[in-house]
């Protein structure tokens, strides 16, 4: 009981004289608790000097240092037509971190107290501003307008060609122009303008064309089985232009609506004989104007068809290309050996498309109708020979 009302003494004596001295030294604690405190905060930086900056008695902002804003001001009075002559005053301050005021600021506040600049957006190309408008809204118009005659429903961008570019900042005075000074210096320079357009199309997928052999048609003859269909693709493209002429078009989707369906062509592998079937067709369509017999007292060995110059002269039957050439009296004729005892002949053509040795087909184009050799006008001179003989064209063929 004793060791425990000693050692109560002792705690208590030493907290009585604890808060005596407190109470007498009080104010002096206080100080040197604020100043660690101030301390401990400079160490951090959160607390720093600078400087509360003035030119003349126009405020320009807080600063860290003399040095740059009296590089600022020298600077921008080289610019300037009439140098600014008051003086930058500094008042020291303590500064709270992020209170400083920047740099662009404080050179832009020196310009408009200069009175020779004005804020304004700025028309600069390749570094150079050749003209300022006190409205970035007008600055947006101008181009807008200028622009306006290149644009389509599609045109998802248009500017001007060029390292060119519109900045909010201050120019000197004589730089601002008005709204229609600023739309002439535009028309005037003549620049390009680029458009982007996003437009989505519809395309052909051409059919592609399938080919299937027929041994029942001649070489060189194509019968269509199935026309076939195209398909169709919706596709965008991203199209640029320079003053409404397209330079570069480029595709960035496509999307397939319906698929084509491929053309169907039977081809012949039969070969050509080069032999009739004595079976004889029309080699014109025209009419008859001067018939097979005894013509002006003479023996006409055919019959003529009327017709056009250029117009398509047939086979009339197959077999093999005996002649074609001249004859003073033919003009320009073909022979046909039919290889059954047959030839026929066709006359006067302005055009011959077959040549000697060559084996044809019924119906196949050989020349064309024409006036050449002996002839009173455009017309097919038609011969059927059986054995040399002349023989009566119209008993063969269809009236």
């Amino acid at each position: 009981m004793k060791t425990y009302d000693s050692e109560y003494n002792i705690v208590r004596g030493f907290y009585m004289r604890s808060l005596s001295f407190f109470k007498k030294h009080s104010s002096f604690l206080i100080v040197v608790t604020v100043f660690l405190i101030i301390l401990a905060v400079f160490r951090t930086g959160t607390l720093f000097f600078g400087y509360d900056v003035f030119l003349g008695s126009n405020y320009l902002g807080t600063v860290s240092g003399r040095a740059e804003t009296e590089a600022s001001l020298a600077v921008i009075n080289d610019s300037l037509d009439i140098p600014i002559k008051e003086n930058l005053n500094f008042f020291p301050k303590i500064v709270i971190r992020g209170g400083l005021t920047p740099a662009a600021e404080v050179s832009k506040q020196i310009k408009l107290v200069s009175g020779q600049m004005h804020e304004g957006t700025g028309f600069t190309v390749d570094g150079e501003t050749l003209f300022a408008v006190k409205e970035s809204s007008d600055m947006l118009r101008l181009i807008d307008e200028y622009t306006a005659p290149y644009k389509t429903p599609y045109t998802t961008s248009a500017v001007l060609e060029g390292n060119i570019t519109y900045e909010d900042d201050v120019f000197p005075n004589k730089l601002f122009v008005t709204y229609s000074e600023a739309s002439q210096i535009l028309t005037e320079k003549a620049f390009n303008v680029m458009t982007s357009e996003n437009i989505t199309e519809t395309e052909i997928i051409e059919r592609s064309t399938e080919q299937i052999e027929d041994s029942t048609l001649y070489i060189g003859d194509v019968k269509v089985k199935s026309e076939g269909t195209d398909g169709k693709k919706e596709v965008t493209k991203i199209i640029l232009k320079r003053n409404g002429e397209v330079i570069s078009e480029e595709s960035v989707s496509e999307k397939t609506i319906a698929l084509p369906v491929a053309r169907i062509e039977e081809v012949g592998t039969l070969a050509l004989s080069g032999t009739g079937s004595g079976i004889f067709t029309r080699p014109v369509s025209g009419s008859i104007t001067s018939g097979f017999g005894k013509r002006w007292g003479k023996m006409h060995k055919g019959t003529d068809f009327a017709g056009e110059t250029g117009e398509s002269v047939k086979a009339a039957d197959s077999g093999t290309v005996k002649f074609a050439g001249n004859d003073e009296s033919f003009g320009n004729f073909i022979i046909i050996d039919h290889k059954n005892g047959y030839e026929t002949y066709y006359a006067h053509l302005s055009d011959i498309y077959v040549s000697d040795g060559e084996k044809v087909k019924s119906g196949q184009v050989i020349g064309a109708v024409g006036s050449t050799g002996n002839s009173t006008g455009p017309h097919l001179h038609f011969e059927i020979r059986k054995n040399n003989e002349a023989e009566n064209p119209m008993n063969y063929i269809s009236k």
